[in-house]
């Protein structure tokens, strides 16, 4: 087996390199040492390091750093790990290293601990060589799911790569359809966690009257003749629970949550003891959140609790790119699934059609939609005929554009919702608030509130609320008990 190689960056390589060298020899790595961390890329451009070995500091100051981001700029996938010295440890705590893969002591190696250092890198590099395989394909057979090659959806699987091993909260968020239960699970295999449970939970399937019950269980007889039962964070120790539609748990259980969420405890219903199971939680939503926090329907708190880490998933009109290695997967899928023989190649025509219609159910309908195509075809390449369930009449990306453009329009002060609303469908109109939601965001930097939406739609935010409920972009608000 080729030995993996080490890029050593340090001002003191007559110290260190000749150790290194040696005993880390023994464990199948070859070790290259510079001293000056302005030849850093360039040599990582000529030697190929499968990881690089930094110090934090230099002669010259804080180097470290700098060297940090430039590699992580040029070489992204490339991991690094940063060597720490007693003396400088707190110049590590005081700046901004997070971009490093791995911290590691040169007081361990002092002692050493050859050995542990060789399993961390072993791991970076395995895991850096997985990831890679997902940005670089999309596609990871081992693990069995997509995210996309296109810009957008390669930078979410780098974030995705950045956040794995971590146990902050996440909130996935995006238009159904989009894949979000897939970027969840692919969270959870690419963590350190990934030998434990994934448990996926629903909320909007199941009664608001036993969600309480299915999340945090309970004890026997906590109602009639209840048999002991444990909730989904219970079995999920160890792992990671994915609250799908997130937007849909009651308020009263929204504030159990929060504390659970903080400190990691909670009681079963019935019981008095304080539980404890170590889960992380990912949520996700296909709701805009803002409003229905505005509304009293969300607790702001636990918003944030759950926002720690956004994922915004875009929909697939908006990176149709992808649509080819979909397209390819499906067919493969449903053939192997009906020992059927088609070619996984797109006929011209069906590449035209399917990537000039918008989409609204996103991969989903994407997915249904080959999988109709497989089941009727009888040729050895899919034909546009094959696709009778799209519709693609309606010249689906020039409306797509013409809902940007009057969105646009709207939020310019160039044309009012009232003139133009009644001249568009449902879908039209659907599609005009979701552009003028984006819009919005994209100039403040954030969601933006129900009362800046109805200030650029001119209308009352009582208003703005109906229109956005009516074309179920948010839920209609609860009456509050007098």
């Amino acid at each position: 087996m080729e030995n993996k190689r080490i890029l050593f960056v340090d001002d003191q390589l007559d110290v260190w390199e000749n150790a290194l060298k040696e005993d880390l020899g023994g464990f199948g790595f070859e070790l290259k040492g510079i001293e000056n961390p302005r030849d850093t890329c360039r040599f990582i451009s000529s030697y190929s390091p499968d990881i690089v070995l930094l110090d934090i500091l230099f002669p010259e100051g804080n180097k470290g750093k700098s060297t940090l981001e430039a590699i992580k700029k040029q070489f992204p996938d490339i991991p690094v790990i940063m060597f720490t010295d007693t003396m400088c440890q707190a110049d590590y705590n005081s700046l901004d290293y997070e971009l490093a893969d791995y911290r590691y002591s040169k007081d361990a190696l002092r002692q050493g601990y050859f050995s542990d250092l060789a399993n961390i890198m072993k791991n970076l590099i395995e895991k850096s060589k997985k990831n890679l395989k997902i940005l670089t394909d999309g596609w990871n057979p081992d693990f069995g799911f997509i995210i996309g090659n296109s810009k957008a959806m390669l930078e979410i699987a780098k974030t995705i790569q950045k956040m794995a091993d971590t146990d902050s909260t996440i909130l996935i968020t995006g238009e159904t359809g989009t894949g979000k239960g897939v970027i969840a699970e692919s969270i959870h295999k690419l963590s350190n966690r990934n030998g434990n449970s994934f448990e996926t939970f629903v909320c909007a399937e199941r009664s608001k009257d036993l969600i309480e019950d299915d999340l945090f269980g309970h004890e026997k007889n906590a109602f009639n003749q209840a048999d002991f039962r444990t909730g989904i964070l219970e079995r999920a120790d160890k792992g990671t629970l994915f609250l799908d539609e997130i937007s849909e748990i009651p308020l009263p259980i929204q504030t159990k949550l929060l504390r659970f969420i903080e400190n990691r405890t909670f009681e079963r219903l019935g019981g008095k003891k304080t539980l404890h199971t170590d889960v992380r939680i990912i949520a996700a939503t296909n709701k805009e959140m803002l409003p229905l926090i505005e509304d009293g329907e969300f607790r702001n708190d636990l918003f944030y609790r759950l926002n720690v880490i956004n994922v915004s998933v875009p929909p697939l009109r908006k990176r149709i790119e992808d649509i080819p290695l979909f397209y390819k997967h499906f067919v493969s899928l449903y053939c192997k699934e009906i020992k059927r023989t088609i070619l996984p190649e797109m006929h011209p025509e069906v590449e035209k059609l399917l990537t000039s219609y918008h989409w609204p159910g996103n991969i989903r309908e994407l997915k249904h939609a080959i999988e109709n195509a497989v089941y009727l075809s009888e040729d050895t390449i899919l034909q546009v005929n094959h696709f009778s369930n799209i519709n693609n009449n309606d010249n689906s990306t020039a409306i797509v554009q013409e809902t940007f453009n009057i969105a646009k329009e709207i939020c310019d002060g160039n044309l009012t919702w009232d003139s133009i609303s009644k001249e568009l469908g449902n879908s039209g109109r659907k599609a005009v608030l979701k552009d003028i939601e984006e819009l919005l965001t994209k100039k403040f930097h954030r969601k933006p509130s129900r009362a800046e939406e109805a200030e650029c739609l001119r209308l009352s935010p009582e208003n703005t609320r109906q229109l956005y409920y009516k074309h179920g972009l948010v839920k209609k608000r609860k009456k509050k008990n007098s």
